[in-house]
């Protein structure tokens, strides 16, 4: 019985040992867990990461700001070199903001391509040695001592037009443009362009083209010039100035020194000619009107011709009005005229060619000249004209050899030609012949100026030819042939109506002494020549009869 008390007392004392170390391992387990999750020991940890994000972060900003440090450097390179361009060449010619001073500097351009030239500058120098656009916004270009365009280089250049704009430039004898260019000059655009120069205008010395825009010209001595050539289409121009108008001077190339005109509306004032090209003149279309020196009232003393061109002068279309002091229309060579409504008044010759003058089309209105048409050949083919005239109102002559000379030509082949002179209807140092068309022809002089003067034979072969004379002269009584019915009627005191057959004119003087009627309208037989109140009976036949006796008085 003590024996198993003592064994029970064992086993209590060693269950409690059990528990109690159980319990201390379970309070050890306990006390380790909570030391890992220790408040303090977690906040040093999170400082840590903290401490190495806020590594990172500055990293970060020292990466940033030496990449800003980088960009910022390069940005000040940039600048130093655009400075130093613009010093050069402005970019845009208007300074980006504008100086206190207000004082207006010139520009200066020495790269190519497009630059934009807005409000006020002062004289404008190019020297790009490729092509320029210049693109104009309402610009205004004032230079006192030199072009107010210069261009130094032989580039072409390009001019366009927006707004108003205005160059006004005091220039000298050998930059002698307010616009000046070495190179080709091409201009265009929607706005205007008004120039003043106290030399010309605008000037290349290679060729001029205008293919839009609206210009006024104001100048003391040339208008516009190419060396080589001008062409215009579409444009408004008005030109005042004292030398010549529109010009070309190289006359050494034969396919240049020319102006040719495409379309456009012409206003032209000029003290000198009003276009002069070295070579050729060529219009295609346009309206032009003309005014030299001071009208047709006064001739000039100096060259003021209308268009005038040293190898040709062609007119294909267009209006074109002459008041001019000298010739209207001039060629040292040739003149052509194809088609067009022509109206003259000149002090000298309305259409002169040196040796040959051709119109084959149009409308020509001579109402005031001293001679109509002047050349060594003269071939009508078509159109109308009118002249009047107060010496010869057609005159074939050799240029050089004048009156010495007996091969001038006069040939109709068809058209209508209306003539009232105050010296001869024709004066042919040679021929006239008429193949077909009108011809009315009629002199007012009274001495020895005849409708029909001609040194060696008057031919009619067709069309229908009326010569009215107040006087006989010698070269009336000239040989004669005809194919056609012809009458030469030697009359006293003739006035109002002819009538032969169904042909009738009224001509404008009165106390006539010749009539001379030749048509293929006629037909041989017995005809009644009927003038005023008069009457004769004729025979006629295919060839010239001759009625009366021709005297001179």
């Amino acid at each position: 019985m003590r024996n198993k008390k003592t064994l029970f007392i064992i086993g209590i004392i060693v269950l409690c040992l059990a528990i109690g170390f159980f319990v201390a391992f379970f309070i050890h387990s306990s006390k380790d867990d909570k030391k890992d999750n220790n408040p303090i020991e977690e906040t040093d940890n999170k400082k840590e990461d903290n401490d190495d994000k806020k590594d990172e972060v500055i990293e970060n900003i020292d990466n940033n700001t030496n990449e800003d440090n980088k960009k910022e450097e390069e940005n000040k390179q940039e600048e130093t070199k655009t400075d130093s361009q613009t010093k050069d060449k402005p970019k845009s010619t208007t300074p980006s903001t504008p100086k206190t001073d207000n004082k207006i500097r010139d520009l200066k351009i020495n790269e190519s391509g497009y630059h934009t030239i807005k409000g006020e500058h002062g004289c404008v120098t190019i020297t790009a040695t490729d092509d320029v656009v210049l693109d104009f916004q309402n610009a205004i270009i004032k230079c006192s001592n030199g072009p107010g365009i210069n261009i130094e280089s032989n580039v072409k250049t390009r001019l366009n037009l927006n707004g108003s704009n205005l160059i006004e430039a005091t220039t000298n004898k050998d930059l002698d443009g307010a616009i000046y260019s070495k190179g080709d000059l091409y201009i265009s655009g929607t706005g205007t362009l008004k120039v003043k120069s106290n030399y010309d205008g605008i000037v290349s010395k290679k060729k001029i083209t205008f293919a839009s825009g609206t210009y006024s010209i104001e100048t003391s001595d040339d208008g516009i010039r190419g060396k080589d050539g001008v062409e215009i289409n579409n444009i408004t121009i008005t030109i005042k100035v004292t030398g010549d108008g529109i010009k070309t001077t190289n006359d050494e190339d034969n396919s240049k020194g020319y102006i040719k005109i495409g379309s456009g509306t012409f206003n032209i004032t000029s003290g000198g000619d009003a276009f002069d090209a070295a070579n050729y003149i060529e219009i295609n279309n346009g309206t032009l009107n003309i005014k030299t020196g001071d009208g047709y009232k006064t001739k000039s003393t100096n060259s003021a011709k209308g268009l005038k061109a040293d190898k040709k002068v062609t007119i294909n279309k267009g209006t074109l009005k002459f008041d001019v002091a000298d010739d209207a229309i001039h060629s040292n060579n040739n003149v052509y005229i194809n088609a067009g409504n022509i109206t003259i008044q000149t002090a000298d010759d309305a259409i002169h060619g040196d040796y040959n003058v051709e119109v084959t089309n149009g409308t020509v209105n001579i109402n005031n000249c001293f001679e109509g048409i002047e050349s060594h050949n003269i071939t009508i083919k078509g159109g109308t004209i009118t002249i009047f005239s107060t010496d010869d109102g057609i005159n074939a002559v050799h240029p050089e050899l004048k009156e010495n000379d007996k091969t001038g030509k006069v040939l109709f082949t068809g058209g209508t030609t209306k003539v009232l002179a105050g010296g001869d209807g024709i004066d042919s140092n040679g021929s006239i012949e008429v193949k077909g068309g009108t011809i009315t022809l009629e002199s007012q002089d009274r001495r020895f100026q005849t409708a029909l003067d001609h040194d060696t034979t008057l031919k009619v072969n067709g069309g229908t030819l009326i010569a009215i004379s107040k006087t006989i002269g010698e070269d009336d009584t000239g040989p004669k042939e005809s194919t056609v019915p012809m009458v030469v009627a030697h009359i006293r005191g003739g006035s109002g109506y002819i009538l032969l057959g169904d042909i009738s004119y009224l001509p404008y003087i009165y106390d006539y002494q010749v009539i001379i009627i030749a048509s293929d309208e006629l037909t041989p037989g017995d005809y009644q020549l009927i003038y005023g109140g008069n009457s004769i009976n004729l025979e006629l036949t295919n060839g010239v009869l001759t009625y009366g006796t021709p005297q001179i008085k």
